[in-house]
């Protein structure tokens, strides 16, 4: 996996704009945190998010994880789209918002499909998309109260 550093970008279509982009699978598949809506597919790209289908339920404070069932949904749902003869020489974009829980879940969620099925080992699953140099808060107690 390697960062790509660059400038933010604007992402045709509705306004988007790329903050970040990670190359989870070289050339094929992408981590991507954008500012506004989801850009449209192109003849290149096809862009998915799971921001609003796979959500945390929380306790209290807390953004997550997400559970096993969510991360084995999602799985299911990435490797459909890389098999998509649609989607066969287009390059796939994982798109989150910049919130702190969207982002870090769809980091877990990366993270996870690549120790999974991308036979990362667990080192480098737990490196990038994007963690180690994307700011992604620490998940927070799920207590009430200060936390020590």
């Amino acid at each position: 996996m390697r960062i790509e550093e660059r400038e933010p970008a604007v992402v045709r279509g509705r306004g988007a704009m790329a903050t970040e982009t990670v190359e989870v699978v070289p050339g094929r598949f992408f981590w991507q945190c954008i500012r506004g809506s989801l850009p449209p597919d192109t003849a290149d790209c096809h862009y998915f998010s799971t921001d609003d289908a796979l959500v945390y339920d929380p306790y209290y404070s807390d953004f997550g994880p997400l559970n096993v069932a969510q991360i084995c949904r999602y799985c299911r749902i990435l490797n459909q789209k890389m098999a998509d003869a649609a989607n066969q020489h287009k390059k796939i974009f994982h798109c989150c918002r910049p919130q702190n829980d969207t982002r870090a879940n769809s980091v877990l969620l990366c993270g996870a499909w690549s120790l999974l099925y991308n036979k990362c080992d667990p080192d480098q699953a737990a490196r990038p998309p994007p963690i180690g140099r994307a700011s992604c808060r620490e998940r927070g107690e799920a207590s009430v109260g200060a936390v020590a």
